[in-house]
Parts: structure tokens; sequence; C-alpha cells
């Protein structure tokens, strides 16, 4: 709405121009008087237009109705408090000052609920684009190590639920195979150079699953423009 009224200020003041015009009443005229904006209050509008730009952009980079957003929510939280408070540096933002100050302590609070959330963390590392790019970037070493853990956590949690499923997979009778499809299979195993079924990764026995987690993290994976990280 400022923004349209920021578009339509020539309008908008010719409109309050005929409405005095045209009111007879002195009290109202000194009441449509007051309603008109100086040139200086327009610049505060313009300034506090500014101003709401980085709560929109933050607000878009996380919203979306086709594609995942939430890894983006700490990162877009973060580079608001840092716009915000680069405004607050500034001379020309001095008279909006207390209320960029007050701004930046509530996005503060949704930054630091948003960090203790598990879902917000985990979509992030989850990210192929990301992992733990914006907590080495951001976040000190000791918070760092949380993250390493909560999300060893996690993933030892799941890589118990997959072997176990996997194990009364196994101990059910065989289905009967395909014999062209298994024939196939057997071919292009036997006959490919680039297949690599060792790992030469030396495993603890007590964390089987420890190998795959670092594996995933040390793994530098390119997400093309367009492509969808979720299947």
């Amino acid at each position: 709405m400022l923004n349209q009224a920021k578009h339509l200020r020539q309008h908008v003041d010719t409109f309050l121009h005929e409405l005095h015009r045209k009111e007879l009443n002195r009290d109202k005229c000194a009441k449509l008087d007051a309603l008109k904006l100086t040139d200086k209050e327009w610049e505060q509008v313009s300034l506090f237009c500014s101003l709401l730009s980085h709560a929109n952009k933050a607000q878009q980079a996380f919203s979306s109705a086709q594609a995942p957003t939430l890894f983006d929510a700490i990162p877009a939280i973060k580079a608001l408090y840092q716009a915000w408070s680069s405004c607050g540096s500034k001379t020309k933002y001095f008279s909006l000052k207390f209320a960029i100050t007050a701004s930046m302590e509530k996005v503060n609070e949704y930054y630091i609920k948003s960090a203790d959330s598990k879902a917000h963390i985990m979509a992030i590392a989850l990210h192929p684009g990301q992992k733990l790019s914006h907590f080495k970037k951001h976040w000190d070493q000791e918070l760092q190590e949380e993250v390493v853990n909560l999300l060893q956590k996690l993933f030892k949690k799941a890589y118990q639920v997959l072997h176990q499923c996997q194990s009364t997979a196994e101990m059910m009778p065989p289905r009967k195979k395909n014999k062209v499809t298994g024939t196939l299979l057997c071919h292009n195993v036997s006959n490919s150079e680039d297949l690599d079924l060792e790992d030469d990764t030396p495993a603890d026995p007590a964390k089987p699953w420890l190998s795959e987690f670092q594996q995933y993290l040390d793994t530098n994976d390119i997400v093309p423009d367009g492509m969808s990280i979720v299947k």
C-alpha cells in the first residue's frame, strides 16, 4: 500500500487538494490540511518502503507453492537482519533508527527459534547444494559441533530403521526372478568398468552408519538450475 501511495503521490496530493477546496467547514479543512504529507514526510515514506523491501525479499525467499523452501528460512532471516543492520548504520535512516532496532530484535528472536528447530536444520543439511555451508559461514565452532551431533543422531536413527526393514525383507521367501531382467542386470554389472563396489573408508564396527554420513557431508553435489531437490 505504501509503495502504491508513493507511486501515486501526485494523485494523492490532488485528491486531498480537491477535498480541501470543496470543503466549507473550517475545522474539516484543517483536518484535511493535516492529512497532506510534506516533502519531508514523503521522503520518510520512501525510506520506510526501502526497509520493507528487504522484509519482502526475505519472505519471498522461502515462499513457494511449487517447490520446497524451508531450507531458505534461516539464511533468509539472517540476510534480513544483516540488511536492516546495514540500513541502521546509515545517516539517512537516522529518524527510523528506533524502529529498525526494534525490528532487528524481533527478527533475531525468529532466527534463534528457527535455529533451535530440528526441521529447519535438517532442511538445510539435506539440501545437496547447501549441507553445512551456512553453519560453517555464520555459526561458531561450538554451534557447528552441535549441528553435526544432531544430524548424526537423526541419521543413525534413520539408518537403523532402514536396515531393520532390510533385515526383515531378507528373511522373507525370495520372489521368483525374471530370467531376462536378472540376466541383463548380471551382464551389466560384470561388464561395467566404472562400477566401484569397494569402499576404502575404514568403518567403525560400533558405528556402521558413520561412514555413509560422512560421505554425504564430504560429497560436493551440484544442483542444476531448475532441478527439483525432492524426488
